[in-house]
């Protein structure tokens, strides 16, 4: 089994406050989650590869390729 980070875990490893993730959440724009009795878990590479698929070249740089 993957390791399943907390929600201070995905911020520190995105470099975001947790605050950020929460509204993300909250949002339906952050990276996938999942709830485990009611806690909030990341599974590591999920937010990985969701972090490096907004990898951008440049700022009008759409992400399409």
């Amino acid at each position: 089994m993957r390791p399943k980070w907390t929600t201070r875990e995905a911020a520190h490893f995105l470099k975001l406050a947790e605050q950020t993730l929460a509204n993300w959440r909250w949002r339906g724009c952050g990276p996938p989650f999942e709830k485990l009795n009611g806690a909030v878990r990341y599974d590591s590479d999920v937010v990985r590869n969701w972090a490096a698929a907004r990898e951008r070249v440049s700022t009008s740089d759409r992400g399409h390729r």
